[in-house]
């Protein structure tokens, strides 16, 4: 039983070395920025903006770049990589980690900020994603050869202000603004956009004209079949009397047909279509507004 235990121990021992060796050892050529992907484009930048944080604000913040993780998640990796290094104050655990591997054609590109255990009040879990998500990841995608620069910086500003330092960098190493960046697309879309609109407005008036005709054709079809009605009842002969037949419809012409007083039909035509015109206008539910 001793004999399988022991075996057991080195295997994990020999587990541990295995991973272990995974991280890369710390150079001593730089002190905060490590571009072993060779992606950075301003390494003596980032150093000096790195320097400043440290000055105003004494947490310890390294970037490292990789081509290859190890099989290791980007926590794994990032957080190991910390504890190896000594990266932070060792009575504050006021380390950062910025880990970047570059994207490829087999793999994806990861980014990942892991934090000391003094940083996670100032910089917990889900501040630590929206940086990567909403600052790095915007720039990575824009490419060029200044794009993980960008990121970097875009990143680092944000962790400064948060920390309660300043941040001051030269103008052209500023990030890209993703919206300036896509001008040329934000005017196609625009031309789309007002295409689409016509062919709305334009499908939109033909459906009105359909829906009102048919409406029209639904409530004017009783009116219509009761005329019709009438008229043949009084051409079959019921009602015998000559003058009681004439009021009946005249009668019939101002209850049903809208027409009003007395007189022959043309002025009761002519009265109703006064009157209907003098009312107020008809309304089909068309139009347009804007909202702001």
């Amino acid at each position: 039983m001793k004999r399988y235990l022991f075996f057991v121990l080195i295997l994990i021992a020999g587990l541990n070395v295995s991973v272990c060796g995974q991280v890369p050892e710390r150079p001593e050529s730089s002190r905060w920025v490590y571009d072993f992907a060779n992606v950075l484009q301003n390494d003596q930048v980032l150093e000096g903006l790195l320097d400043d944080l440290t000055q105003q604000t004494t947490a310890q913040m390294v970037i490292v770049t990789v081509d290859s993780l190890g099989g290791l998640t980007p926590n794994q990796f990032a957080t190991q990589l910390g504890n190896e290094w000594g990266i932070g104050d060792k009575d504050k655990d006021n380390g950062i980690v910025m880990l970047i591997k570059p994207k490829t054609y087999e793999e994806k590109g990861e980014v990942y900020i892991a934090t000391g255990r003094g940083m996670e009040g100032d910089l917990p879990d889900v501040t630590c994603f929206d940086i990567t998500e909403y600052q790095m990841v915007p720039q990575l995608k824009l490419g060029g050869d200044s794009c993980y620069d960008y990121a970097v910086i875009a990143a680092l500003q944000v962790i400064t202000l948060k920390l309660g330092g300043t941040f001051n960098v030269s103008e052209n190493l500023m990030p890209k603004s993703i919206s300036d960046s896509s001008a040329e697309d934000d005017g196609e879309v625009s031309w789309v956009s007002v295409v689409f609109f016509v062919i709305a407005f334009i499908v939109g008036l033909f459906l009105l004209f359909v829906v009102m005709k048919i409406f029209t054709v639904i409530l004017l079809t009783p009116v219509f079949l009761f005329k019709v009605f009438w008229a043949k009842i009084l051409r079959r002969g019921s009602y015998k009397n000559k003058s009681i037949k004439y009021i009946f419809v005249d009668t019939m012409s101002v209850s049903v047909f809208g027409g009003g007083g007395s007189g022959s039909h043309s002025s009761s035509s002519s009265s109703s279509s006064s009157s209907s015109s003098s009312g107020g206008g008809s309304f089909s539910g068309g139009g347009g507004g804007s909202s702001w």
